[in-house]
């Protein structure tokens, strides 16, 4: 089944007030394309609005939604361009209080994540005890557990309404190549209601 559309259509699926979920790991294999459709779309009809992006670590393909107006709220454990400094329009939304910013690190996404994948509605973990991060998440909540007796953190689940990510091939059918630089793509593809896929190549099959 010929899955192909052109990358304008793909943007034209994402809905206001969406989770959506970018793939890649900092500089790395970021949907900058779609971004920029997206982007256009909004820009002449001021859809989609509104949304919670989602980033294990954000770079330059989430600055520019923040900074075009996309963007009510951020899930990240990093936002930040590495080696080339802060993420200007990020960092000026987040200091004039023009973003919700949801605390996040890496325990918390990853663990979030694979409740989702488990069909489960929170992952336990040691992560964030003995910490201040709880304080700022009531939605992360302490449990016990059945077998020791120790008390764990219970990260509840994530689930992306959408999901982009950049792969270096993909065929027609939608099967992709993302190289060994994974990230968290492959949770993002089982843990979210859609996934759309931009690549670098599209070939007719990959082997």
């Amino acid at each position: 089944m010929n899955k192909q559309m052109s990358i304008q259509e793909a943007a034209q699926l994402i809905p206001s007030g969406c989770m959506l979920a970018l793939g890649g790991s900092t500089l790395y294999r970021r949907p900058l394309a779609f971004v920029r459709a997206l982007i256009e779309r909004f820009q002449q009809s001021a859809e989609p609005g509104g949304l919670t992006l989602l980033a294990f670590t954000a770079g330059l393909e989430s600055d520019l939604l923040v900074g075009a107006g996309l963007v009510k709220r951020v899930r990240s454990c990093y936002f930040g361009l590495e080696i080339f400094g802060l993420a200007p329009m990020f960092t000026y939304a987040a200091s004039h209080g023009m973003l919700e910013i949801c605390e996040e690190t890496e325990a918390s996404l990853a663990f979030g994540l694979r409740a989702q994948m488990a069909g489960v509605g929170f992952m336990p973990g040691r992560g964030w005890l003995g910490t201040d991060l709880p304080k700022l998440r009531p939605d992360v909540r302490t449990v016990i557990d059945p077998y020791s007796g120790e008390e764990l953190m219970a990260f509840p689940a994530i689930r992306p309404d959408w999901a982009v990510i950049h792969a270096l091939r993909a065929d027609l059918d939608g099967n992709a190549q993302i190289g060994q630089h994974l990230g968290v793509d492959p949770e993002l593809t089982v843990a979210s209601t859609q996934v759309i896929v931009t690549a670098e190549e599209i070939v007719p099959a990959l082997d």
